[in-house]
Order: C-alpha cells, then sequence, then structure tokens
C-alpha cells in the first residue's frame, strides 16, 4: 500500500513550484515499512488475543471489529517472521463509559475484568485523545511482563486538520491516501510498542526502533537485544495460565539483560525492569502467590517512589491513592503510602498512625510497618517510642521465615545507632552472620569504654549502655581538655549513677594519673580490671604506669599490660605504639618484628618508629 501511494505521488507531475513542494514534503511524509530482520524458520504458532471495545471506542470507530482486525494483521507482518507468532482476536463489547479516565486506570479496570489465563493478551479498546499526541504513554500502556494491554482510539478528526494545514493546495484524495498509512503505521507501531513491553521490552534511545518512547513515522523494527527478551517471555505466554513457569521465565529474562551491558536501553526503565524481576523471583522462591505489588501497578507505583525521594509528598500520594484504590489488600503499596506520610507528617499525625496501621493489618507477619515507624519516632527525637515500637517488630521479625535476617539487620543496625550494645548484639546475633560487623563494634564499645555485657551488679541495664558510654567518653574528654575538676565531678556524679562500672574506674584511673597520683591510679584501674577483664583502657593505662619506671620487672609488667589492652581492643593504636617502644627497651627484636608485622595487618601502615 505504501509503495503504491509513494508511486502515485512521484507520477503526479505539477508545473507549479509550491504544489511540487507540498508533494515533495507529503511524499515524505509516509511512514516506513515494517522491518522484522532475519525471519524466523517453521510455522508461526497462534496466540489468542480477547479484545475489549468500551463505548467510548466503538462510538468514535463505526466499524471498529474489521478496523482494529486491519490493525492486527499489519502487527502480524512483524510479529511472524520476527517472532513467529500469529495474533488472533476474539472481541467483546465492553460496557463501560469513562472518556475521562486515565490509560492507568482503564488498564486496571481491564485487569480486573479478565485475568488473561485463557490467552495470550487481553486488549482494552478506549476513546481517542481529543488532540494529536505523539507519546507512547499518551496512545497505549501496557502491564509490564502481564497479559494486560490498553490503547486508545486514534485521533482521526484532528490529524486530518493537521494535513489539511500543511498540504492546503492538495487533492484531498492525494492528502488521504498518506493519511490513511500514517494511522494504519501509528496505531500497529502503539500496539508492537505495547506488546514488547508486555514480553519485558525496554524503551531505547533510537528514534527508529519501535521501541522509543515517543512514536515516528520512520519507526520499523526492534532492536535485536529486545527481540530475545520478547522471545524468552513469549514461550511461557503462548501456554495457558495454570501451566506458566514464571519464576523460570523472570530468571532468563534477567539473565539476559544482564548478560552484557548494552548502551541502547534507557538505563533507568533496564534498572526498574531488573529490580522487579528481582523482587518478583523472590516473591515466587518464597511461595508467596502474588508478588509484593502487581505488575499492572509497578509502574506507577516507582513514580510513587521517585516523587517521595525528591519530597513531593502530596505528588506521591497523589499517585499511589489509585493504585491503593484499586489494590485496596496489597500491604506493599500501603507500606509505602505509610513511609509517605511519615516523611511529610510524622509519626504522630493521625493520618500516618491510619496509613502505618492499616499496612501493619494488612501484612500480620511483617515488621516493615513497625520499622518505618520507628526510623520516623527516631528521626522526631522520640527515642521512648521508638524502643516501644521496636519490640513489635522484633516480635514479628521472630516469626519470619523469608526475609528474616535482611530484618533483624535493620533492626540491628536501629540499636547500634541508639548505642544500645546487648540489644545490637542480640538482633546481630539473629541475622545468622557470626563475623557481623555489628558484633565487632559492640566488642570495640565494650572494650574501649569497660561495658561489660553483665553489667546487673554495677546497675548497668542495657538500656543505660549509651548513656555509660556517653558519660564515660565525656569524663575522658574533660580530663584530655585539662579540666580535671569538672572530670572529677563528673565522675563522681556517674559512680554514683553506676557503682563499680568498669568504665568509670578506667576514666577516673586516668584522671588520677593526670593529677600525677600513681599509687591511686593504678589502684583504680586494678579494680576496673577485676570487675570487667575486657577493660582495655585500663590494661592500657596499667601499662603506662609499669612502664614509668625503668626496671625489667616493671618492663614486663608494663608489656603484659599492653598485650592484654591489645586484645580486648585490637584497635587501640596507642597500646600498640607504647608496646613497641617497651619492646624496645626490653631488646626484643623478635617480638617486636612480629608486632610491626601485626601492626601493617591491623591499620595499614608501618608502625611507628
Amino acid at each position: 500500500m505504501i509503495a503504491a501511494v509513494a508511486a502515485a505521488l512521484a507520477l503526479a507531475a505539477c508545473t507549479q513550484p509550491h504544489i511540487r513542494a507540498q508533494r515533495k514534503a507529503l511524499a515524505s511524509a509516509l511512514p516506513a515499512t515494517l522491518e522484522p530482520g532475519k525471519p524466523r524458520e517453521g510455522e508461526p504458532r497462534t496466540a489468542k488475543v480477547r479484545v475489549y471495545a468500551d463505548a467510548d471506542y466503538r462510538a468514535q470507530h463505526v466499524r471498529w471489529r474489521s478496523s482494529f482486525t486491519d490493525q492486527l494483521d499489519y502487527a502480524n507482518q512483524l510479529l511472524v517472521p520476527m517472532l513467529g507468532v500469529r495474533l488472533e482476536p476474539e472481541f467483546v463489547e465492553w460496557d463501560r463509559r469513562k472518556p475521562e479516565a486515565t490509560l492507568r486506570d482503564t488498564l486496571t479496570e481491564l485487569a480486573e475484568l479478565d485475568d488473561g489465563d485463557d490467552v495470550a493478551w487481553v486488549i482494552g479498546l478506549t476513546s481517542a485523545l481529543p488532540l494529536v499526541s505523539a507519546t507512547m504513554d499518551e496512545l497505549g500502556v501496557a502491564e509490564v511482563l502481564g497479559p494486560h494491554i490498553v490503547l486508545r482510539g486514534f485521533a482521526d478528526v484532528e490529524e486530518r486538520k493537521a494535513f489539511a494545514r500543511a498540504f492546503p493546495d492538495l487533492d484531498q484524495s492525494e492528502r488521504d491516501e498518506v493519511h490513511d498509512a500514517r494511522r494504519r503505521h501509528k496505531m500497529t507501531v502503539v500496539l508492537l510498542h505495547e506488546i514488547a513491553h508486555t514480553l519485558g521490552g525496554i524503551h531505547e534511545a533510537e528514534p527508529a526502533w519501535i521501541l522509543h518512547p515517543a512514536y515516528a513515522a520512520e519507526q520499523a523494527g526492534i532492536s535485536d537485544r529486545n527481540k530475545e527478551l520478547m522471545l524468552i517471555a513469549l514461550e511461557d505466554r503462548l501456554v495457558p495460565g495454570e501451566a506458566r513457569d514464571t519464576a523460570k521465565t523472570y530468571s532468563k529474562l534477567l539473565g539476559a539483560i544482564e548478560r552484557e551491558d548494552w548502551g541502547g536501553w534507557d538505563r533507568d526503565e533496564k534498572q526498574a525492569l531488573v529490580d522487579h524481576l528481582r523482587a518478583e523471583i523472590a516473591a515466587l522462591e518464597a511461595g508467596l502467590t502474588a508478588s509484593p505489588v502487581p505488575a499492572a501497578a509497578w509502574q506507577q507505583y516507582q513514580r510513587a517512589e521517585r516523587l517521595a525521594a525528591q519530597g513531593k509528598f502530596d505528588d506521591a500520594m497523589a499517585e499511589l491513592e489509585p493504585i491503593i484504590a484499586a489494590y485496596p489488600a496489597n500491604a506493599q503499596i500501603r507500606l509505602l503510602a505509610c513511609h509517605i506520610q511519615l516523611a511529610a507528617h510524622g509519626p504522630k499525625d493521625d493520618r500516618s498512625a491510619a496509613v502505618c496501621e492499616r499496612a501493619a493489618q494488612l501484612a500480620p507477619g511483617d515488621p516493615a510497618p513497625y520499622l518505618a515507624i520507628t526510623g520516623a519516632q527516631l528521626a522526631s527525637g522520640d527515642v521512648p517510642g521508638a524502643l516501644a515500637t521496636l519490640e513489635l517488630a522484633k516480635t514479628r521479625a521472630e516469626g519470619l521465615r523469608e526475609g528474616r535476617a535482611a530484618a533483624w539487620e535493620q533492626i540491628a543496625s536501629v540499636y547500634q545507632g541508639l548505642g544500645a550494645l546487648t540489644w545490637a548484639e542480640d538482633a546481630a546475633a539473629q541475622t545468622g552472620v557470626a563475623d557481623h560487623p555489628i558484633l565487632g563494634w559492640a566488642a570495640r564499645t565494650r572494650a574501649r569504654y569497660g561495658v561489660p555485657r553483665d553489667g546487673a551488679k554495677f546497675k548497668i541495664t542495657p538500656a543505660d549502655e549509651a548513656e555509660v558510654v556517653a558519660a564515660v567518653r565525656g569524663i575522658l574528654d574533660l580530663v584530655y581538655g585539662g579540666k580535671l575538676a569538672d572530670a572529677d565531678r563528673a565522675a563522681r556524679k556517674a559512680d554514683k549513677r553506676w557503682p563499680g562500672a568498669p568504665g568509670v574506674l578506667a576514666a577516673k584511673c586516668d584522671l588520677a594519673l593526670r593529677q600525677k597520683k600513681d599509687a591511686q591510679a593504678k589502684k583504680l584501674c586494678g579494680q576496673a580490671i577485676a570487675a570487667y577483664d575486657g577493660a582495655a583502657w585500663a590494661h592500657y593505662l596499667l601499662g603506662i604506669l609499669a612502664l614509668k619506671k625503668t626496671s625489667a620487672r616493671d618492663t614486663e609488667a608494663g608489656i603484659a599490660s599492653l598485650r592484654a589492652a591489645i586484645a580486648a581492643d585490637p584497635g587501640l593504636a596507642q597500646a600498640w605504639r607504647a608496646l613497641a617502644k617497651a619492646l624496645r627497651r626490653a631488646k626484643d627484636q623478635a617480638a617486636l618484628d612480629e608486632l610491626a608485622r601485626r601492626y601493617v595487618e591491623q591499620f595499614g601502615q608501618p608502625l611507628p618508629p
């Protein structure tokens, strides 16, 4: 058809320059011919397509069945050689009249109307836009890796007016020939574009490819990388719903996408699909009956996430509210609403409380809603409230089978941020990671500030641990700031609150050392070590006190204390340096060499001379 139109235009000679120019421009407006690339061998398979035409579409397209059949036939000219599949329609009149509805809303309605388990695709046809548009999202929309597609009708009147304005001196029959060719091409390309999305196709940067975000008359084919994805997904699509192996198909798609980097894809959309596939695979492997976010709502859900990340909370909720209405029992969508409301209004706002509580009700085994509330409470400075909410999250995390490690990881991180050593250790242990970094952090903190795990005999509860660390650090800061009287008052106050606490005793030892009360300092450090052998600072100070004397016996005692300090807290660099000086005094070169080697391993640099 296109070739015939082009020939007719070429033969229509005219001596008037302006008409010649318009004919030349009209000929250049002819659309490209669809190009499938190397054709596939074998007989094509049939793909059943159920087509719903709503009342507005039928009103705008009187011969809608034959018109859409023609559109499918043209699409088959690409699909048969490219994918080895031929679309075969059955038509249904859809008793629906909502011209103001968005394509996304229409897609949701269509998915609720027909699950598509017995066909390859379910296509909804709705009214055309009042104005001409080249944006694919305004012409059609598809369920990512799902069977549902919605297409708008063709803005025939407006496009004909546009042609009349562009080519006023040509016969209407000439304009109509090219206009009809463009209409046929445009509607078919939009259909192919959306079919590609349902089979995993990703938007491309090249304007001549059908997967480009904007329609263009020169679009003729689909890239090899997107063809590969479509062929993978098609195998699963052509079998009945109950026989589909979705997890296997998604794994193959993920492997094909990540096999090598290709610059032709839209990077953001590629990453969004990768994230979606991973989430789907994880959900399916966990034995869940549905993904956290339905595929039909995925893109809108992501838009809401992006808007929330930009601080546009009202816009994010406006994006989210339609899919909440469409999927009122979906906990993951409600959880995003919870995050948005908490960020916008804080944890004490009634709206936040209601939305988050609803998310918690819909996912009775999931700690995520309470973790979201905990984060918001901490951000607002409500530590007691955060600790109480965290207990609810822990109760749920204890019952998890899937996602258990990730939940406890988050809980442990919250406790670490609060400085709650025992609670952080307990939560980190629940992750199943034997050498979890939080366990190392807790061990270093206990050693440095003299906080034993069982601190009950010093009246140190797990809730007090962060305050004990802060008190010991505060005393030492005053000592090293030369404010010895203030340090003494702070130490007395801490000792009264937590009598005999090893970290407080070590800090008092340091204070006495600065006051040149060596005998008192030695006694205090000894008491700290007797109370808690892991008190690294007390061991270090005891070593420094011993090395103030130069006898072999004192040097040996100093070396022993410094080794104990390093064993308790390997990150205590000053203990390493003091030990090196002691070993040089003792002329123990072998021990010094070994210390130097270990120092490089520990700190990544040579031991200072």
